[in-house]
């Protein structure tokens, strides 16, 4: 009786295991850029490139606000380079781009990111996350509300 209880764990943990893991809300305050990318270097975790963990999607939630009343244009997105440069390239995957009129006050979405799942299961180990907040108002900030969700498989 034991002995297929055992190969069962066996297959299981040789097999892999499924994840499905979420951030929890988070909030970025993006200033005004004046229409020029801030761009973040990100180091991927030591655990991905040590390990056989693949990602089959990551979806990004998101509430884009604003707290006066001018119009404001905002954006995230991903980059393979792998060092900030401040400028958007023709590859980079626009995630999040948003423009909030003079009578909203936020927006909310869900998006993926195919860009991202590709960086991470090819284990390259920086990437680049670029912003930018295009507002009327010069000392505006825009507030953006992620949750994050990624799911896909890890080998032990």
């Amino acid at each position: 009786m034991r002995k297929p209880a055992i190969l069962i764990f066996a297959l299981l943990f040789i097999s892999g295991c499924g994840f499905d893991l979420n951030s929890g809300e988070n909030t970025i305050e993006l200033p005004n850029t004046y229409g020029i990318n801030v761009e973040v270097e990100f180091t991927t975790p030591q655990f991905i490139l040590d390990h056989q963990v693949t990602f089959d999607e990551i979806k990004i939630h998101y509430t884009v606000r604003k707290n006066d009343a001018y119009v404001a244009q905002v954006k995230l997105y991903v980059s393979e380079e792998q060092y900030a440069d401040a400028i958007q390239m023709p590859g980079d995957e626009d995630v999040i781009n948003v423009m909030l009129g003079v009578n909203e006050n936020e927006k909310s979405g869900t998006v993926t990111s195919p860009l991202l799942v590709q960086i991470l299961n090819n284990k390259q180990p920086r990437f680049v996350i670029g912003a930018q907040n295009l507002s009327v108002n010069p000392v505006s900030s825009i507030f953006i509300d992620v949750d994050i969700t990624y799911k896909g498989s890890y080998k032990l």
